[in-house]
C-alpha cells in the first residue's frame, strides 16, 4: 500500500508512515471482521475530524459503566473474530490448493517475470525479464539479463510479454506517473549470457 504513494527515488516513505498506520488500523480486516484498533481497545476509532470539531461521546455514561461496556465489547469482538478466521482459514485453504492443481508450466525459452524477494522494501514485486532455460519439477532455471542462473519454485515466476533479448532490465510494477507500469532498474542491455 506504502508504495504507490512514495516518489521516484523512495525516499520520502517517512512521511507517509503515520497516516498509512492510522488507515491500517482503523480498516475492517477481511479475516476477523473487525479492524486491528477495535480487537485491541474494543471500541471504534475517534476519526481526526471528531477530536478537531470536539464533537462529545455517543453516549456518556459513568465511568464503571463504560469499563464494563468495553469489557463485554471486547468479549464479544474476540468471539466474533475466533469464528470468521476458522471460515477464513477453511475458504483460504480451499483456494490454495485450487492454484496448485491449475498451475500450467511455462515453456523453456519464454520470458518470465522473476518475484524480488520480501527485503526490497519499496521496489517493484516482479523484475525481469528472465528467460526460462529448463523446468525441473515444479522449479525453473532461470537466466537474468546479467547472466546470473538461478533456480526458483513456479510460485516465484509468471509469464512474461516482453521479448528477453530486447531492452533493458525491467520491473514490474504499479509505480505512480508510468502508465505501462514498467521502468528500468539499471544494469547493461543487450545480449545476456545465457545459454541458448
Amino acid at each position: 500500500m506504502l508504495t504507490g504513494y512514495l516518489s521516484q527515488h523512495q525516499h520520502d516513505w517517512d512521511r507517509w508512515v503515520d497516516l498509512f498506520t492510522y488507515a491500517y488500523n482503523t480498516s475492517v480486516h477481511s479475516a476477523t471482521g473487525y479492524s486491528p484498533h477495535e480487537m485491541v481497545v474494543g471500541r471504534l476509532s475517534c476519526t481526526p475530524l471528531e477530536l478537531d470539531l470536539g464533537l462529545p461521546l455517543k453516549s456518556p455514561c459513568s465511568q464503571h459503566e463504560y469499563s464494563e461496556s468495553i469489557c463485554r465489547n471486547l468479549q464479544s469482538v474476540a468471539e466474533v473474530a475466533r469464528q470468521n478466521l476458522a471460515s477464513s482459514r477453511n475458504r483460504y485453504s480451499k483456494s490454495d490448493s485450487l492454484q496448485n492443481d491449475s498451475w500450467v508450466p511455462l515453456a523453456p525459452g519464454r520470458s518470465a517475470w522473476l518475484h524480488r524477494p520480501k527485503n526490497w522494501k519499496f521496489g517493484g514485486r516482479w523484475i525481469g525479464p528472465c528467460q526460462i532455460i529448463s523446468r525441473q519439477g515444479v522449479n525453473y532455471k532461470l537466466c537474468s539479463k546479467t547472466g546470473t542462473e538461478l533456480v526458483v519454485h513456479h510460485n516465484q515466476v509468471k509469464a512474461c510479454m516482453i521479448p528477453f533479448n530486447r531492452g533493458a532490465i525491467l520491473s514490474c510494477s504499479g509505480s505512480r506517473g508510468n502508465r505501462n507500469g514498467l521502468h528500468a532498474q539499471g544494469g547493461k542491455a543487450g545480449s545476456p549470457k545465457c545459454p541458448t
